[in-house]
């Protein structure tokens, strides 16, 4: 058995790393949504480099020295919080004003990016995830007056694609108890810290949340951390949640609220028409002779 493990380990470590690049983040929506399907959305990026760094050197060490960090580019990738105006005009379909994103570090080697988008109508916004031909729809809402009164959002969204979801990097390897024990052993450090998470604000009393296993008053979300990250089948079965359906009843905002929010978002859209003029221009080539 002990020959086995030495020579499945390295392949372990191989999908474990590709695990790693989704697992040292936090990802949060937070909606709020008026009666007539406008609202706006609260976007938290968060990603650590330092328990990546950590991660890969511990794999390292326990390949012959070159390990991961070697054979793998040291461990390096691609910051999610790396945002810029580019990734939002992309990416972010439906959208009529975005805030600039603000980013905070702190002491544990978390670095978080927030920022906010505004939309006329959930109905046509949509969320998309790569580049290229990896482009893929990620997100997509409806929003219509329920019959009796008050209103149903339905939306669809992916944790992974169809063709791989988290936990299938494992390539059934970690079908045993014994493979599994090593498996969470070396994704264990990498979780620290896990959480994505899902949240709507309705216009009214929320009375049924599918999809979301939380809710009260207006509010229904669904939040997953490093517990539930812990445990290869809860992986797989998080990964099939790819639709939700929130109900709530008859509006409980006041003339003065939707009026504040109508204000709030003016002024959004006014501050993001600056912000894309001012990336138009700089984008400009320059004409000759304005040396």
């Amino acid at each position: 058995m002990k020959t086995m493990n030495r020579r499945i380990l390295p392949l372990l470590i191989v999908a474990v790393f590709a695990f790693t690049l989704t697992s040292c983040v936090k990802f949060k929506q937070k909606y709020a949504f008026m009666p007539d399907g406008s609202g706006k959305v609260e976007f938290t990026f968060g990603f650590n480099e330092k328990i990546v760094k950590e991660t890969m050197e511990g794999m390292g060490g326990g390949m012959g020295g070159g390990g991961m960090g070697g054979g793998m580019g040291g461990g390096q990738m691609d910051d999610p919080t790396d945002i810029d105006l580019s990734d939002i005009k992309s990416n972010y379909e439906g959208f009529v004003a975005f805030t600039a994103p603000k980013t905070t570090e702190g002491a544990d080697g978390w670095k978080l990016v927030t920022f906010t988008g505004y939309f006329d109508d959930i109905n046509k916004v949509k969320i998309y995830d790569g580049e290229g031909e990896a482009r893929k729809l990620q997100t997509s809402f409806t929003w219509k007056p329920k019959d009796g009164g008050g209103y149903v959002l339905e939306g669809t969204s992916a944790f992974g694609d169809d063709d791989e979801k988290p936990g299938d990097e494992m390539g059934g390897m970690a079908d045993s108890p014994e493979m599994k024990e090593m498996v969470m052993g070396i994704m264990k450090a990498m979780l620290k810290g896990f959480e994505v998470s899902w949240a709507v604000e309705m216009p009214g009393t929320v009375s049924k949340a599918d999809g979301m296993p939380k809710f009260e008053g207006r509010c229904a979300d669904l939040k997953i951390s490093e517990k539930e990250m812990s445990d290869l089948d809860e992986i797989k079965r998080l990964s099939e949640a790819k639709k939700f359906r929130v109900e709530c009843g008859p509006s409980q905002l006041t003339a003065d609220q939707i009026k504040a929010f109508k204000t709030e978002l003016a002024l959004a859209k006014a501050e993001w028409a600056k912000t894309t003029a001012a990336a138009a221009k700089e984008d400009a080539p320059e004409k000759e002779g304005d040396d």
